[in-house]
C-alpha cells in the first residue's frame, strides 16, 4: 500500500504507466475482436456446409474488414475474395461488400447437386430471415466452372457482380461470360439476371443480355448408338427432360429473358454456316416455356421474316415439345448468312421460304417431323460439286417423317427433293446401332422430260453440256432392303425406263470429230501432265481390224458382259454391284461400262465431282448413239490406259509382250483386260513369268470366256496351256518398267 501511495503521489510517474496499461487492453480487445470477428465468419461459412479461412481482419469504426479470404465448399467449389468489408449494426451486420476474387468449381451439374444435397443444413438458424434481407454487393469477381475428367466442359464468366438490397431480389451480372462443352460453345456479352426470394427459394425472374453468340461443331464421322448403352447416354431425349426440369425448378412462374442479338455459327471440317444477328425471347407460363427466335429488325428490310417459335412443357403433363420454323421469302444475307459460307456466293439474292414442325414426343422417345420449302438463286463456288462457280440453283423440298430413339430409327414416310422440274420422291426406314444396320429405302424419279433434266442443271455446273438439247422421257425406281445381320439377304432393284436421245450437239463435242487425228491431255509415267496424239492415222493409232479378236473377248470377260446389248448403261451390272459391295461392306466392283469409261477418257479431267458425273452420263448417251459397237470398241481400245503413261493397245501389247497387237494370245490379251481396274501394278516374277495367283486368275477368265460362248474349246485348251511371261522390246523412253508385284486378284466377274 505504501508503494501504491508513493507512485500515485509521485507527479507524472503513473502516467507512462497508466498509458501501457491502456494501450495494453485496448490491444488486448482489439484482438479479441479480431478473433471473434474470425470466429463468427468461420462458424457462418460452416452453418453453410463450408470451410472458411480468413489471412487477415482489420476492424474500423461499424465495419470489419476481411482480407484473402478463402471459402472451400462441398469439396468441389473454392471462392477466394481479396477484400469483403462488413458493415456492422446494432445487432447484426447489415450489409457485405467484397471486391475482387475467383469462385472456381469442379464438377457435373448432377455432381454437385449430389453433394449440395448431402451438405444441406438439416436446420434452420434463427437469424435467416434478417440474415437474407442484408445488402450484399460483389464487384469484380471471375467464375470458373469445369466437368469432367478432361474438363471438356467449362464455363468462365468474368467481371461479375452481385447486389442484394433489402428487397427480396438478387442482381447479378457480368461483362462476359464463355461456356464450352463438347461440340457446342457459347459467348454472352452484358448479361444480367435478377433473381427472386419465393419462401425459402430463390428463383431467376428475368434475363437480358446485350449480344450472344453460338457455335455448334459436327464432326465429319456420325456417331452410331450403342444397343448396350445405359438409358441416359443412348436417349437424347432423356437429357431434354431433365433440362426441362431444371429450368423449371429454377425459374418462377413469369419468367422472361431477352437476348438483343444472338449469333449462331455451325461448323463442320473448318467450313462455317452463319445465322444473325438474332432476337431471342423466352418466357414461361405456368408451366411452359415458350420460346420466339426472329431476325434482328435491321436484316429484315425488303424481307418476309422467319420465324422460330418453340413450346417447351415443364411436366409431361403439359403436351409435347414443339418446334415450329414458318416464313419467307428472306434472302439468306437477311438471315445473317456470310459470303463464302459452305462455299455460297451472293447470298443476298438467295431467297428461303420454309415451312417446318418438329414435334418431341419424349414419354416415347420420339420425334415427329414435317417440313416443306424452296431455296432460289443460290450459287456456290464447291470442288465437289464442280470445279468452277455454279449459279441458278433451284430446290425444293417436302419432308414427312420420325425419328424413333428406341430404335435408333430414321423414318421417311414420304420425301421429296426437287432440282428445277425433276423430283425424287424417297420413303423407308434406316435403323442403325454398333452392332447392326438395317435399311429399307424406296427411291423414285417419275417420268420427267429429259430436256428438264438439263434444265435443271446449274449453270456452270457442267460446262461441256452447254448446247447440248436432248428429246424423249426418263423415269428410274429403286429398291434397297439390307440387314447386316443376313447379308446375303440383301435386295437391290434398279428400274431404269430412258429414252432420252441427243438432238443437238456443239462441233466441239460431236463424235465425228474422234473419225480423225486430235489430240488430248493424259498423265504420264512421271504422273506429270503429257499430250499425246490420237486418231486413224496417227503413229499409235490401231484399226479394229488389226487387233486380235481376245482382245474384243477379254473386254467382254473382264470389263463389261452386256457391251454389244446396252445402250452405254448396263443397269443389271451396277445393281449387282450394288448388292455385293453392300454385302461385302466394302469397294469390290464398279458398275461402269465400256462406254461410259470412254466417255470420261475422250471428254472428261481426272477431277472427282458430282459435275464428272453429270456429263459422263449424257456423253455416254451421245458416243452409244452416234457410234456403232465396233467403232466404239475401237476408240477404247487405242486411248485406254494400259499402265503408268502406256496408252493404247498397240504401245501395251509392244511394252508388256513385244507383240503387235494382231498377234496377241488369249492368255496375253485376258491379262491385258485383267489390269485395266489397276494398270498400275505388274503381276510378273523377277524371271519374268506371271506370278501364280494372277495365272489362276486368267485361267478363271478363260473358262469363262468358254462359258459365254467367247471362245472355243480348242481355244480353251490352247489357252490354259499357254506360258505368259513378260518381254520388253521398244517401248518409248518415258515408259517406265512397274517395279510392283500384285498376287491378288479382283473378284471373278
Amino acid at each position: 500500500m505504501r508503494a501504491l501511495r508513493q507512485l500515485l503521489t509521485a507527479p507524472k510517474r503513473w502516467v507512462p504507466v497508466a498509458a501501457l496499461a491502456v494501450v495494453a487492453l485496448l490491444s488486448a480487445g482489439y484482438w479479441s475482436a479480431q478473433q471473434f470477428a474470425r470466429s463468427r465468419f468461420e462458424r457462418a461459412v460452416e452453418a453453410l456446409g463450408g470451410n472458411g479461412e480468413v489471412r487477415s481482419v482489420r476492424l474500423g469504426f461499424g465495419r470489419v474488414r476481411f482480407r484473402d479470404v478463402t471459402v472451400k465448399f462441398i469439396d468441389a467449389a473454392r471462392l477466394e475474395l481479396s477484400d469483403v468489408e462488413v458493415n456492422l449494426g446494432v445487432f447484426a451486420p447489415t450489409s457485405v461488400r467484397a471486391h475482387g476474387g475467383t469462385l472456381r468449381v469442379d464438377g457435373s451439374l448432377a455432381e454437385l447437386e449430389a453433394k449440395l444435397r448431402a451438405r444441406r443444413p438439416q436446420t434452420t438458424t434463427s437469424d435467416e430471415t434478417p440474415t437474407a434481407k442484408r445488402e450484399l454487393e460483389v464487384h469484380g469477381l471471375t467464375v470458373v466452372w469445369r466437368s469432367g475428367a478432361a474438363r471438356e466442359q467449362s464455363l468462365i464468366a468474368w467481371g461479375v457482380r452481385v447486389l442484394r438490397t433489402t428487397s427480396d431480389e438478387l442482381e447479378l451480372s457480368t461483362d462476359l461470360l464463355r461456356f464450352h462443352g463438347g461440340n457446342a460453345s457459347a459467348e454472352v456479352r452484358g448479361l444480367e439476371v435478377s433473381v427472386q426470394r419465393l419462401g425459402k427459394r430463390r428463383l431467376v425472374r428475368r434475363i437480358e443480355a446485350a449480344r450472344a453468340r453460338v457455335q455448334l461443331g459436327f464432326d465429319e464421322s456420325v456417331p452410331v448408338a450403342r444397343e448396350d448403352a445405359p438409358r441416359s447416354e443412348s436417349q437424347a431425349a432423356d437429357r431434354l427432360r431433365p433440362a426441362l426440369g431444371m429450368l423449371g425448378a429454377a425459374t418462377s412462374d413469369g419468367f422472361r429473358a431477352n437476348v438483343v442479338s444472338v449469333d449462331t455459327e455451325i461448323r463442320r471440317g473448318g467450313e462455317a454456316l452463319r445465322f444473325g444477328p438474332s432476337r431471342l425471347a423466352i418466357e414461361r407460363r405456368n408451366r411452359v416455356v415458350a420460346l420466339e427466335l426472329t431476325p434482328h429488325p435491321t436484316q429484315t428490310a425488303g424481307n418476309t421474316p422467319l420465324l422460330l417459335r418453340a413450346r417447351l412443357p415443364l411436366d409431361a403433363g403439359e403436351g409435347d415439345a414443339e418446334l415450329d420454323v414458318t416464313g419467307g421469302p428472306i434472302s439468306l444475307a437477311a438471315l445473317g448468312v456470310r459470303e463464302g459460307d459452305f462455299g455460297l456466293v451472293g447470298v443476298l439474292d438467295a431467297r428461303l421460304d420454309v415451312q417446318a414442325r418438329v414435334t418431341a414426343k419424349l414419354s416415347e422417345q420420339r420425334f415427329e417431323l414435317t417440313s416443306q420449302g424452296h431455296l432460289e438463286n443460290v450459287r456456290l463456288r464447291r470442288e465437289a460439286l464442280a470445279p468452277r462457280e455454279i449459279s441458278g440453283v433451284r430446290l425444293g423440298w417436302r419432308v414427312d417423317g420420325a425419328l424413333a430413339l428406341t430404335q435408333h430409327e430414321l423414318l421417311l414416310r414420304d420425301a421429296e427433293l426437287s432440282i428445277g422440274d425433276v423430283r425424287a420422291v424417297l420413303s423407308g426406314s434406316v435403323a442403325q446401332t454398333q452392332k447392326r444396320t438395317r435399311v429399307a429405302l424406296r427411291a423414285e424419279t417419275p417420268l420427267s422430260a429429259c430436256s428438264a433434266l438439263l434444265s435443271a442443271v446449274p449453270r456452270g455446273m457442267a460446262p461441256q453440256l452447254e448446247g447440248i438439247r436432248m428429246d424423249g422421257t426418263f423415269a428410274v425406281k429403286g429398291q434397297l432392303d439390307f440387314d447386316t445381320d443376313t447379308p446375303s439377304a440383301t435386295k437391290v432393284k434398279l428400274d431404269v425406263d430412258n429414252h432420252c436421245r441427243v438432238r443437238e450437239v456443239p462441233p466441239i463435242v460431236s463424235p465425228r470429230r474422234f473419225r480423225m487425228p486430235w489430240r488430248r491431255e493424259v498423265q504420264g509415267a512421271d504422273g506429270l501432265p503429257m499430250e499425246v496424239e490420237s486418231g486413224p492415222g496417227t503413229a499409235n493409232w490401231t484399226n479394229y481390224e488389226d487387233i486380235s479378236p481376245h482382245l474384243e473377248t477379254a473386254i467382254v470377260v473382264c470389263e463389261d458382259a452386256g457391251f454389244f446389248h446396252h445402250r452405254g448403261f448396263d443397269y443389271s451390272a451396277i445393281q449387282n454391284s450394288i448388292r455385293m459391295n453392300i454385302e461385302a461392306g466394302r469397294f469390290l466392283r464398279g458398275g461402269s461400262t465400256v462406254s461410259m469409261q470412254l466417255a470420261k477418257n475422250l471428254y472428261l479431267s481426272r477431277e472427282k465431282n458430282l459435275a464428272r458425273k453429270l456429263q459422263e452420263a449424257v456423253f455416254t448417251m451421245l458416243l452409244e448413239q452416234e457410234l456403232s459397237k465396233h467403232e466404239l470398241l475401237e476408240l477404247y481400245l487405242n486411248v485406254i490406259e494400259f499402265g503408268p503413261g502406256i496408252y493404247g493397245i498397240r504401245d501395251a501389247a509392244r511394252y508388256y509382250f513385244d507383240e503387235e497387237p494382231r498377234e496377241l494370245s488369249l492368255g496375253q490379251a485376258l491379262y491385258l483386260g485383267s489390269i485395266l481396274p489397276n494398270p498400275d501394278a505388274l503381276h510378273f516374277q523377277a524371271d519374268g513369268r506371271i506370278s501364280a495367283g494372277w495365272g489362276r486368275y486368267l485361267q478363271k477368265l478363260m473358262h469363262i470366256a468358254r462359258k459365254v460362248r467367247r471362245i472355243s474349246d480348242e481355244e480353251l485348251q490352247t489357252g490354259l496351256a499357254e506360258e505368259i511371261a513378260f518381254r520388253r522390246r521398244a517401248a518409248p523412253a518415258a515408259l517406265a518398267t512397274p517395279d510392283v508385284i500384285d498376287e491378288t486378284p479382283p473378284e471373278v466377274p
